[in-house]
């Protein structure tokens, strides 16, 4: 009878063995589940962020080889133009008469197409005057539009153009500061590039929308003149210069968007050789830029390694690359690519 009672004891404890066993594996599966699912859950939010990132880098990369693509067949057409005006000048190099001309190559100014003849290159040069003063005129009228209290509007006619300038009345003069002015430009293209319908409309007709919309129907014929004027008045400004050509037309969109690309190219190409510097030497910086503009004369990239000097510190050589692409209070760039932007402008407007 004793040996059953101590059996029976025994039986109970090892019950209650096993009922302690039974908890601990319970709780140590459950431990072993919760960490699993928790390596899991950090792999699949690692993965979704690579996943993001790579999508990103796939989209700027289609980007820059849209980009790559037109730029291609920008030069390629260059480069066809060049050789017909070779083979022209070749043409009239057999039959000149013996009349001496200037040696207009040795004429201390830049970005002039000197032609065969002395006809030709004074007809050229008069031309570019034309246009000089137009543009130095048409900056002086905006200014005294700007130095008036209020801007009348110029009219309802079809010679008022663009056609967003139809307006009769008088608005305020809101004196706008080209900080101002060139925030209301990226807000322009963020708001354009927001969506396929947007991007289907003109700069021109989308840009009363665009102001109507962020400013209001009260208030946007009157921003409308004001950021007209102020495009004129800085032009001589990169951004502003370009999106007023955009906006009358005389340029279409697609300078801005490949100077962008262009740009952020620099940047990526100047990125990838100092990824673990702060700086870039000199000349680092220039050859990669004539990496990214290899059409460009010599002469262009002289001016733009000067500027580069200027920025440098006594009896250095080196510049903190990154900063070239920063902006300052009044939205500008450093002169290296405020440069570089003026001349791609340059070089699309002689195309």
């Amino acid at each position: 009878m004793l040996h059953i009672k101590e059996l029976e004891e025994n039986s109970s404890d090892l019950e209650e063995v096993k009922t302690y066993l039974q908890k601990r594996v319970s709780k140590l599966e459950r431990r072993l589940y919760d960490e699993q699912h928790q390596q899991e859950k950090s792999m699949r939010d690692k993965l979704a962020d690579d996943l993001d990132r790579t999508i990103r880098q796939l989209s700027d990369l289609r980007r820059l080889h849209e980009v790559i693509l037109k730029e291609n067949r920008f030069y390629k057409e260059k480069f066809e133009t060049i050789q017909k005006q070779k083979s022209k000048a070749e043409e009239e190099a057999e039959n000149k008469t013996d009349t001496p001309r200037p040696n207009w190559t040795a004429a201390p100014l830049c970005g002039i197409e000197w032609k065969g003849t002395t006809s030709d290159t004074v007809l050229h040069l008069a031309a570019q005057l034309q246009d000089l003063t137009q543009k130095v005129n048409s900056e002086n009228s905006a200014c005294d539009v700007l130095n008036r209290r209020f801007i009348l509007g110029l009219g309802l006619g079809t010679a008022v153009q663009p056609s967003f300038l139809r307006f009769v009345g008088r608005l305020d003069n809101l004196k706008l500061t080209k900080s101002q002015v060139e925030q209301i430009i990226k807000q322009f293209w963020r708001e354009k590039d927001r969506s396929e319908d947007t991007r289907t409309f003109s700069p021109a007709s989308f840009f009363p929308m665009f102001i109507n919309e962020k400013f209001g129907p009260p208030k946007a014929m009157e921003m409308i003149y004001n950021v007209w004027y102020s495009l004129q008045k800085y032009k001589s400004d990169p951004d502003c210069g370009l999106f007023f050509k955009i906006l009358d037309g005389s340029v279409d969109e697609i300078v801005w968007r490949e100077q962008s690309r262009l740009v952020f190219y620099l940047r990526e190409v100047l990125s990838g050789i100092g990824e673990d510097v702060k700086t870039l030497d000199i000349s680092e910086i220039m050859n990669a830029t004539r990496r990214v503009f290899p059409t460009k004369e010599e002469q262009q990239f002289e001016v733009l390694e000067d500027t580069l000097k200027e920025s440098c510190p006594e009896n250095s050589t080196a510049i903190e690359y990154l900063k070239l692409f920063d902006e300052d209070a009044e939205c500008n760039q450093h002169p290296f690519i405020e440069l570089l932007r003026t001349q791609h402008i340059i070089e699309r407007d002689e195309y």
